[in-house]
């Protein structure tokens, strides 16, 4: 008998489905009892910012283009904790963007401002979108989307990564939770998704000094794309999380799912 068995290669599956992301977001909603927290983690799931700047995002800086299949938004400042005491300061690396965001998302979030109509808050005097929890992030690695950069984003080993994306035993919910949204913060859906890294660098705010880089410029071609793809996957969810009961407890995914179980797009023009 050989001593040398070969090891069957484990199945290839997906990093992580956009329907996982929306189901997290659903729980973290139902466990909080806030519509805030759904927002809240849909914004950062699509986009890649960082818990600071989503806590430093004003209402000013929620900007209607006019243009028919996306809006702009500007990331300007984040909110850190100094001595239980909420700080205003620049983006890491001061990193100031914009990013383009769908309509989907620019209705959950002129949504949340209707809803909590933000008042200038005693610390700076400025109206913010969101007014939870200040707590950041570990600083992850600007340098490129891979597991390793998930790893240490989220403070594991990459094995944990891996079986986290495999989707195997072995983690807690709260690690493969957190392994799941390193990746989303540092561009891995988006490089998987092929999106131009010129694109997911301008998004996420990091910055690349390679030759290819400066030859590299970014189109409203790849913006049109990169909505049209994240909206695609967004109403994917959706569609996918109402064959799955037709009513959620959280109100704001309520009101969606109802909207397209009627067959009515939810995207109206703020």
């Amino acid at each position: 008998m050989d001593a040398f068995v070969k090891r069957v290669r484990p199945s290839s599956r997906a990093l992580l489905s956009h329907l996982d992301a929306l189901l997290v977001t659903e729980r973290m909603a139902l466990l909080s009892g806030r519509d805030d927290e759904f927002v809240w983690e849909i914004l950062k799931r699509w986009t890649g910012m960082r818990s600071g700047e989503i806590h430093g995002l004003e209402t000013r800086y929620l900007i209607n283009t006019g243009h028919p299949h996306r809006q702009l938004m500007q990331v300007e400042w984040q909110l850190t904790e100094v001595k239980s005491k909420p700080v205003r300061i620049a983006p890491k690396d001061e990193s100031y963007r914009n990013i383009d965001i769908p309509l989907f998302l620019w209705d959950l979030l002129t949504g949340q401002v209707a809803r909590t109509r933000p008042q200038p808050c005693p610390c700076h005097g400025y109206r913010y979108v969101f007014t939870g929890n200040v707590r950041r992030r570990a600083v992850g690695n600007p340098k490129g989307a891979t597991q390793a950069a998930v790893a240490k984003r989220a403070g594991v080993s990459e094995r944990a990564v891996k079986v986290a994306f495999a989707g195997g035993d072995g983690l807690s919910e709260e690690t493969r939770a957190r392994v799941l949204a390193a990746a989303d913060e540092i561009g891995y859906r988006l490089e998987a998704a092929r999106i131009p890294r010129v694109l997911i660098d301008e998004r996420l705010g990091h910055e690349d000094g390679s030759v290819q880089a400066n030859y590299t410029h970014i189109t409203d071609d790849m913006r049109d794309e990169l909505v049209e793809m994240l909206t695609a996957r967004w109403f994917e969810a959706l569609d996918a999380r109402l064959a799955m009961c037709p009513t959620s407890p959280v109100r704001v995914l309520n009101e969606l799912l109802q909207a397209r179980a009627r067959n009515r797009s939810p995207l109206v023009a703020a």
